[in-house]
């Protein structure tokens, strides 16, 4: 009988260790949560409205940085199981200091973006303006 008890205190100390862990977790994972708040507000439309976000985020970054946009062309979604992905690909022409500033604002931005690509020339020799090549893609979870 008291083999069983023992069994069953130690069952029962596994369960609350294993509680404690979860419990610790689960505040961590509400703390980072609160950092992505508005993700419940990123809910996927259609894709034509994604795409004219995603564009219009892009203009209007771009404007901030004064970064001079040449050709921006959305590419064909591509869709899984889970996500959508979409891609942007886009020409501009800009100091290099502006340049760094509209990647950082892309990358960093509310809108989880992520640079695929860079490539970056000068216009001309010696110049200071860049002629720059970027893939701009957004993932949204169905």
């Amino acid at each position: 009988k008291f083999s069983q008890l023992e069994d069953e205190i130690f069952s029962l100390q596994l369960k609350i260790r294993k509680a404690k862990t979860f419990l610790r977790q689960r505040d961590d994972i509400l703390d980072e949560s609160e950092k992505f708040k508005n993700l419940e507000q990123m809910d996927a439309g259609t894709d034509e409205e994604e795409i004219a976000r995603l564009l219009n985020f892009i203009e209007q970054t771009a404007r901030k940085a004064g970064i001079s946009l040449s050709d921006v062309k959305p590419q064909q979604v591509q869709s899984d199981k889970w996500s959508k992905r979409f891609v942007v690909e886009l020409n501009a022409e800009s100091p290099l200091t502006q340049l760094v500033e509209f990647v950082y604002d892309l990358q960093f931005s509310p809108q989880m973006l992520k640079i695929q690509r860079v490539d970056v020339a000068p216009k001309e020799e010696r110049s200071r303006i860049m002629r720059s090549f970027l893939v701009v893609t957004r993932v949204v979870v169905k």
